[in-house]
């Protein structure tokens, strides 16, 4: 099987990345492409063979496609939200658009649709999306920064850029700087007294 991946910046949010698949009616297993770093955070589009009971215990073969993001991170704490356009490109015809909208997190890394199109349709030569056994895939997608109080941490280890968003330090940050500016205050306050206190006494001391 031949495949050959393209990636388009649109701006320092946004990005299309397109998949060409060659011998696709040959496709058994998920593939996943490389890398588009958008806003330091690995992007990659999934296609998967899925399976659908049909009538008569059969089953019906199904075109998943799917934005992943930061999928191989260890950090726990990231997110990230997209907007995508999601597209199998006919070569002839309309192609086919499905749009998605998610917060992309740890646990949900993950977004799109597991029955994109029946296989049977994007074989059949009339519908336009195949040509000599080749198919093109394409998911362009827009981003948005993560929060101006967040504190990056990024990890470039593995050659993968890894990002977690730390509010809770953030926040302790925060709290201490409070509890600081309150004892300053409250120390600058207690001098103020003890000053006025001294004045004071020495205007009594020149009265007697």
């Amino acid at each position: 099987m031949t495949s050959d991946f393209a990636i388009k910046f649109h701006n320092i949010n946004e990005a299309t990345m397109r998949y060409t698949i060659g011998e696709f009616s040959k496709m058994k297993t998920t593939l996943v492409s490389p890398p588009c770093y958008v806003l330091n955070l690995p992007w990659k589009m999934m296609i998967i063979p899925r399976h659908l009971p049909y009538k008569d215990n059969q089953l019906k073969k199904y075109l998943g496609l799917f934005l992943q993001c930061n999928e191989e991170s260890a950090c726990k704490g990231w997110s990230c939200f997209a907007a995508a356009d999601l597209k199998l490109i006919s070569v002839e015809k309309k192609s086919c658009c499905r749009k998605i909208r998610h917060l992309f997190t740890s646990k949900l890394n993950d977004w799109g649709y597991s029955y994109f199109m029946p296989w049977c349709d994007i074989l059949n030569t009339d519908n336009g999306f195949i040509q000599n056994d080749t198919v093109t895939l394409e998911i362009r997608f827009a981003t948005e920064t993560p929060g101006e109080h967040s504190e990056m941490l990024l990890d470039y280890s593995m050659n993968t850029c890894r990002v977690c968003v730390d509010m809770k330090n953030y926040s302790n940050e925060i709290r201490l700087s409070n509890e600081t500016r309150s004892l300053d205050e409250e120390n600058t306050q207690t001098k103020k007294e003890k000053e006025c206190e001294i004045k004071i006494n020495e205007e009594d001391q020149l009265k007697t």
